[in-house]
């Protein structure tokens, strides 16, 4: 088997990458963990199989012709966390949606939800609010955002203290045995 061969078109590839880099400013360079980096790194990706028809195989190939070392498993990771980065990026939605106009509404729904976020993430409460409990002094300094998941949590622990069984047992005496009682 021949590794050199390639078996994908290199031009396209080149032409793809070119066209990110002009809409974004991506720097196929930079390998660092930078959110801006990483998902722009991840719609690369997407790009090279949507529209060259590449696998993860080939996108490894490609990035080698480029001077970069690629594993194939990072490739499919960062495939894997696309719907991650639309849910939580802004950024990584316009672009996704330059692209591709699959979740154009999805999008602007999201765009809302962003919005009246950011507008409960100003609250504070004052410093004097703070009471001796630990849990409430934790609960307090949550932002918005998080209280809900916890909520969530704390609620399903507390109903569930309601059918989980207690420990206590109770010892019943019979004075006659079953065989009056058995038909």
């Amino acid at each position: 088997m021949k590794t050199d061969l390639i078996d994908y078109n290199l031009k396209e590839a080149n032409k793809i990458l070119a066209n990110l880099v002009e809409l974004t400013g991506f720097n196929i360079q930079d390998n660092s963990r930078k959110p801006t980096q990483a998902y722009l790194r991840a719609i690369l990706y997407k790009n090279l199989i949507t529209f060259n028809y590449m696998n993860d195989r080939q996108i490894s190939s490609w990035f080698k012709t480029q001077g970069l070392t690629k594993d194939r498993v990072s490739i499919l990771h960062a495939i894997k966390k696309i719907d991650v980065y639309f849910l939580n990026y802004q950024g990584f939605r316009n672009v996704y949606n330059t692209y591709y106009d699959d979740r154009i509404e999805e999008s602007k729904s999201l765009s809302l939800k962003t919005k009246k976020t950011k507008k409960n993430n100003n609250f504070a409460l004052p410093n004097n609010l703070l009471i001796d409990d630990p849990l409430q002094n934790l609960i307090n300094k949550l932002p918005m955002d998080k209280r809900w998941e916890i909520y969530e949590t704390l609620n399903l622990r507390v109903k569930s203290w309601r059918w989980k069984s207690k420990d206590h047992c109770e010892i019943i005496q019979g004075s006659e045995g079953i065989s009056s009682t058995a038909f």
